[in-house]
């Protein structure tokens, strides 16, 4: 397996092929989005989940990195991106897109949004972050920022004006960097993302705890776009959903921090929906 990268545009694009005779896109290439839901710092991981995938559909893979929901969205609606693993507020929002497969742990389909602080600060409670710099990833990501706020919206608490000051750090990668730093003095992360840095005992983890957790919530999916072929869509659902059954799978399923992929349908993110729809939602 060859790898490459380049950009094109404003797009990060690594090339994992199992032939890999020219840098072009071929007509059977399938192009994987990767927005903030995982560690894009894991390179390495991300490379050993499309070499999997590439060499069981017998394609070149074409991961994809974008620097928003709203731009990974248009680009899987448009069709320029076949997959992408979006933020499920950013599925629950636009109009109806395949789900491919959903990352499980313990507690099946779901994750949580933690509230991350240094391991030598006293905090026991979120209250006490009150006038305190705090840290989202952005305005679009559910466990980055939307979830939170809610919480604390149901509460009697506006999250912009509890903490001070806010900053927004673009990904759950960068909020940790900016916890671990001391520029702020708590953050809201993916828990799937911090259980993935985790599995790669990442040193930025071991100066940080989880103050708090909301959820469950449902988690993360990989979507299709609407005109990838249905046999194409099959095939790669079946090579997801099979992972957990052999043990290259099962390594990189543990690197990611998850037990398999499950199959659900768009009724699993009504709750989010609902969450989105209130008169809380930030």
């Amino acid at each position: 397996m060859r790898i490459l990268i380049r950009c094109l545009g404003a797009w990060l694009v690594l090339v994992v092929s199992t032939t890999a005779p020219a840098l072009h896109l071929s007509d059977n290439s399938v192009r994987f989005g990767f927005t903030a839901v995982v560690s894009r710092s894991d390179i390495d991981t991300i490379t050993q989940l499309l070499g999997y995938i590439s060499e069981r559909l017998d394609r070149d893979l074409w991961p994809v990195f974008t620097s928003s929901q709203d731009e990974m969205n248009r680009l899987v609606l448009s069709g320029a991106v076949d997959l992408a693993w979006i933020d499920p507020a950013g599925f629950a929002t636009e109009r109806p897109m395949p789900i491919v497969a959903v990352p499980s742990r313990e507690e099946g389909p779901y994750y949580y949004s933690y509230i991350i602080v240094r391991s030598d600060h006293d905090f026991t409670e979120l209250a006490e972050l009150q006038g305190r710099p705090f840290a989202f990833s952005n305005l679009q990501s559910f466990s980055g920022a939307l979830a939170p706020s809610y919480e604390m919206a149901l509460n009697g608490q506006l999250a912009n004006r509890f903490f001070r000051p806010v900053i927004y750090t673009d990904d759950h990668d960068n909020t940790i960097k900016a916890v671990a730093g001391g520029f702020v003095d708590g953050g809201s992360i993916s828990s799937l993302v911090f259980h993935q840095l985790e599995s790669r005992a990442s040193g930025l983890l071991n100066s940080l705890r989880v103050l708090e957790r909301f959820g469950p919530y449902p988690a993360p999916p990989i979507v299709a776009s609407p005109s990838l072929q249905n046999d194409v869509l099959s095939e790669i659902r079946l090579i997801l959903l099979s992972m957990h059954d052999d043990d290259e799978g099962r390594a990189i399923l543990n690197r990611l921090a998850i037990h398999q992929f499950d199959s659900v349908d768009r009724n699993h993110y009504r709750p989010i929906k609902d969450i989105l729809d209130s008169s809380a939602a930030p």
